[in-house]
């Protein structure tokens, strides 16, 4: 029954993102997550579990989301609270107790492998519309005249997203059993992950793979430290590119592809309610999309829940280092530092029911639940 509740549940995420309409794929998730919970209901063997400082935390956040929807009452907000506490909370505490990580890498990789097949399917004439499901190409990379695919998704941004994490389950039976068919299901998933054109998943997948040789080259200690100095490393740079650090002058005037003037709109949101935040719904009329979870959840909450929503994502990844002691827990650390660095161009976060915010939910919940 695992296996029949994570393809429901992958069918269920990835319809999200499809033409079908969303209140459509919106049932079909909350159904899912119903059988998800009679599963665990009916399996008196199956137990839910907590790091004790990560459940503050979340518990924490929590709060002052409520609070915040106290002040900021509205229908996207008090939707947005009921998510949190409902959907976040299951995947956090619930998911890895129905579905162990091995059978969700390893069904994820074959879906993802899925995915790309039919993305290519345009480039040999194949149609391009079946019903609510449109695998139209979104175009071509600049002068290369390289495809870029979006499969079932109506944006290539999302199959991108899907694909690293497929990509990262394909490593690990790849990693295991080195066989033909698990090389082909690698490649596979490398290939749709490339063809989406999606940067963010590259870079993902460039630190997953760089933990990944750093463990097995220098062992756990060295992960531990790599990880650490790299998220430093991260900070240092996004405070020299905005002038909080003195440095180059240039820094301060790289673009970022257009995400410069969307940060200084968020941090300026910020700013004018340092305490409250200007809530979910006021950071969207404001900013529109900020493109960075972690600016986002400090113009929507504030400074306490922006800080607590970066320590509990940054925390997440560090400690998962210091339990990498199997192939699996390494590639849970390598999975939540790729979606560490996602969040910084995105505004992709662990609240909601979305495809993307499920999926980041769902692995900090494999630490977390530990």
């Amino acid at each position: 029954m695992s296996w029949f509740f994570i393809l429901l549940l992958l069918i269920s995420l990835i319809s999200q993102n499809t033409k079908l309409p969303p209140e459509g794929a919106y049932v079909a998730t909350t159904l899912t997550y119903l059988f998800g919970i009679f599963l665990f209901i009916t399996n008196g063997e199956r137990s839910i579990s907590a790091k004790r400082w990560s459940f503050v935390l979340i518990s924490a956040f929590t709060v002052v989301v409520f609070l915040n929807t106290l002040v900021y009452p509205s229908t996207f907000n008090s939707t947005r609270l009921v998510v949190l506490i409902t959907f976040t909370l299951l995947n956090f505490y619930l998911i890895s107790s129905v579905i162990n990580l091995s059978q969700f890498l390893y069904a994820v990789s074959r879906v993802g492998a899925l995915l790309t097949v039919i993305g290519v399917l345009p480039l040999i004439g194949f149609p391009t519309q079946i019903g609510f499901i449109d695998i139209s190409l979104w175009g071509f990379f600049s002068d290369l005249n390289i495809p870029i695919i979006t499969s079932v998704f109506v944006n290539p941004n999302q199959l991108g997203f899907f694909m690293f994490v497929g990509t990262v389950g394909a490593l690990r039976e790849q990693s295991i059993s080195d066989s033909r068919f698990s090389t082909v299901i690698l490649g596979t998933n490398a290939l749709g992950l490339m063809l989406s054109h999606y940067r963010g998943g590259w870079t993902a997948l460039l630190a997953a793979l760089g933990l990944w040789y750093v463990y097995h080259l220098f062992g756990r200690k060295s992960l531990i430290l790599i990880t650490i100095s790299g998220i430093t490393t991260i900070a240092v740079g996004l405070s020299l590119l905005f002038g909080i650090i003195p440095g180059p002058q240039i820094l301060t005037e790289i673009s970022l592809n257009g995400r410069r003037e969307l940060w200084i709109a968020s941090i300026h949101a910020l700013q004018n309610n340092l305490l409250a935040g200007q809530g979910l719904a006021g950071t969207a009329e404001i900013v529109g999309n900020p493109h960075n979870s972690y600016l986002r959840m400090f113009a929507s909450f504030g400074i306490i829940g922006g800080l607590i929503y970066t320590f509990l994502v940054v925390g997440v990844t560090i400690e998962s280092t210091r339990e990498a002691i199997s192939i699996e827990a390494l590639l849970l650390t390598t999975l939540l530092m790729g979606m560490l660095l996602i969040q910084i161009f995105n505004q992709l976060s662990f609240v909601g029911i979305s495809m993307r915010s499920t999926i980041i939910a769902i692995f900090m919940g494999y630490h977390m639940s530990k």
